[in-house]
């Protein structure tokens, strides 16, 4: 993609990004990251991850730094919340720094089950590269998978 300059190349990185998790296209997601990128994410604190998540000072999220924990943490989240669907509900675009925050909904069913999650998402992006995301869940104590109705 190249130097982002303008807000509507940030805001696309942002809808790149929600199509990609949305189709499970792991390839283009990746793209989208720099190679040493690093992802701060409440779900560094669940047991599947343990093992890619470095913990961080001071009780912040747990980070996936570099593509081969990209790897692992988009594959795993595939794992643990199948059929993950997201909406991007409102971008904020940022140019200097280049950046975006973006509150999504999302959904996942399993077994019968559906977990729904409202998060706030902020990334940082250089020459149209995302180079770090904080991941916020607006719900963490009702992060579990509950009977659908």
């Amino acid at each position: 993609m190249g130097t982002v300059d303008s807000r509507a190349e940030i805001e696309q990185v942002v809808r790149d990004y929600e199509r990609c998790v949305n189709q499970g296209d792991l390839d283009e997601l990746l793209a989208l990251f720099a190679e040493d990128a690093v992802f701060y994410d409440p779900v560094g604190w669940m047991e599947e991850f343990a093992d890619v998540a470095e913990p961080q000072p001071g009780g912040l999220q747990p980070a996936f730094i570099g593509r081969e924990n990209l790897i692992q943490f988009f594959t795993r989240v595939g794992q643990a919340f199948p059929g993950l669907h997201f909406t991007v509900k409102w971008i904020f675009v940022s140019e200097n720094p280049q950046g975006a925050a973006f509150e999504w909904h999302g959904y996942s069913e399993r077994g019968g089950q559906v977990l729904e999650v409202r998060a706030v998402d902020v990334f940082e992006i250089a020459d149209g590269k995302i180079t770090a995301v904080r991941g916020y869940i607006a719900n963490p104590d009702t992060f579990v998978y509950k009977d659908a109705t």
